[in-house]
């Protein structure tokens, strides 16, 4: 699909009231909005601007935009946090079509493929890697990886078999394209029928029918960056639409203003600094999940919500659901280390450098060389033989070429020699005596008495409201 591309969204609108009660949509508007619960929040800030995001989390963005790159332990460390991809088998590139590409882009392996290099080994080096980005140059002979493997998973019985990566009968997406959704004002999505849309009438305090209207808006691209910066700030996000058209713990110092109770700045290293740039690259569907729907401003949180309740019968296949509620997130550099503060249904999504891939290791049956799996001993369906060969994965640079993932340095964004000063709105610096002496006249310090040096610890219960700041 095109930028030009519209789709079509009904709405039942109270003239009276000034108010959208409801719209009624199809397949294409529902998996738009849930394929918004899998994108990263970094993305969605570099979309809706720093300037409309609620809370603070828009300045670790720009902080790591500012930072210097000697700060980082590798220009990669950057580009992942900056543009994390996001692995998504079920959906198409369709699904956010309504969105800059900037957003599709993020999302990647949505037929979840694998390649491996073109040269027709038997017993070469060049089996032992693999990549999910086609054309990628191989580390041993520099050919292009092109040739698709197969991923093979275990299934329901226990068995193994082949994911093939055609679209199948149903094609692409989250939920059927045969149904019709109703979706409410504060975004929460059901399958639409008759009895239930007259019972929603009535619980929306409707008296007087004839000040009911039906609108039709066309959703395009400028529309549904529209809609993804309401459903984070609003409940009444259709009516806005039609208005437009762990135990561990980590220290960090605090400088307290005690005359103004107020935290000028903090000071902290590297893992706080990983972490706090860790929360760029969560899903927002993930987030929700974190700090519960109650916590969550705007209405974005009653997609997921709709999500898990949306009866099996409607969703293409049981792990499309599973795609857009657990969303894999490659982040190379990151170790899960980055998120071990947040709890382990966060930092179990992440794919990072320690993300294992395995073959047969039958050498002299070049069909086995055509399937790649993730679970070590895996049946290989071509042998029958457990699939045990470890694969180094091969990621992409900024110079556009590939190389295998480097752990020797280290894993994580910044570097861990430094310390850096934590502002209270979440921008992040490099620490220094001049700059702090600085900071102390922008915060208005007069009285240097007043202050007090306080340490904290950080653990889960303290780090979950910075997620959602």
């Amino acid at each position: 699909m095109t930028s030009t591309t519209k789709l079509s969204v009904k709405l039942l609108v109270d003239t009276k009231a000034n108010k959208v009660l409801f719209a009624e949509a199809g397949k294409d508007v529902v998996d738009f909005l849930f394929s918004l619960l899998v994108l990263p929040v970094g993305t969605i800030i570099k979309l809706i601007t720093k300037e409309s995001m609620v809370g603070s989390v828009a300045n670790i963005r720009q902080s790591l935009e500012s930072l210097d790159g000697t700060y980082f332990l590798s220009d990669q460390a950057k580009v992942d946090i900056l543009s994390p991809k996001v692995l998504v088998p079920s959906l198409s590139e369709n699904a956010v079509f309504l969105l800059p590409t900037s957003a599709s882009s993020s999302l990647m392996g949505m037929n979840k493929r694998y390649y491996r290099c073109s040269y027709n080994y038997n017993s070469s080096s060049c089996s032992n890697y693999v990549t999910h980005v086609r054309g990628a140059q191989c580390p041993s002979c520099a050919q292009r990886m092109t040739p698709e493997l197969q991923c093979v998973e275990p299934n329901s019985s226990g068995a193994v078999q082949a994911v093939g990566t055609s679209k199948g009968e149903n094609g692409l997406g989250v939920v059927k394209g045969v149904v019709t959704y109703t979706i409410m004002d504060d975004l929460t999505i059901r399958p639409m029928s008759t009895i239930s849309s007259i019972t929603l009438l009535n619980t929306c305090n409707v008296k007087d029918l004839s000040v009911l209207q039906e609108m039709t808006v066309d959703l395009g691209m400028e529309e549904g960056l529209q809609l993804l910066k309401a459903s984070l700030q609003s409940k009444t996000v259709l009516t806005d639409l039609a208005n437009m058209t762990s135990t561990t713990k980590l220290s960090v110092k605090l400088l307290v203003d005690t005359k103004a109770n107020k935290v000028l700045f903090a000071e902290a290293g590297k893992d706080v600094v990983d972490f706090l740039f860790s929360l760029l690259v969560l899903p927002v569907g993930t987030i929700i999940k974190l700090i519960t729907k109650e916590s969550m401003v705007g209405s974005v949180a009653n997609i997921r919500q709709s999500l898990e309740s949306l009866d099996g019968t409607y969703f293409l296949s049981d792990q499309a659901k599973v795609d857009i509620l657990s969303p894999k997130v490659l982040v190379p550099s990151l170790s899960e280390n980055a998120v071990f503060l947040l709890p382990t249904s966060a930092w179990s999504l992440w794919t990072a450098t320690s993300k294992k891939y395995y073959r047969c290791s039958c050498n002299y049956n070049s069909s086995c060389h055509n399937y790649v799996t993730d679970v070590s001993g895996t049946r290989c369906p071509g042998c029958n033989k457990n699939m045990t060969k470890q694969l180094q994965y091969v990621e992409p640079n900024l110079s556009g070429t590939v190389q295998a993932v480097d752990t020797e340095n280290g894993l994580g964004v910044v570097k861990g020699v430094l310390t850096y000063t934590i502002m209270d709105d979440l921008t992040i610096r490099p620490m220094s005596t001049i700059s702090s002496i600085t900071l102390l006249n922008t915060c208005h310090v007069k009285d240097l008495s007043v202050l007090q040096e306080m340490t904290v610890k950080l653990g889960i219960k303290e780090l979950l409201p910075v997620s959602s700041a």
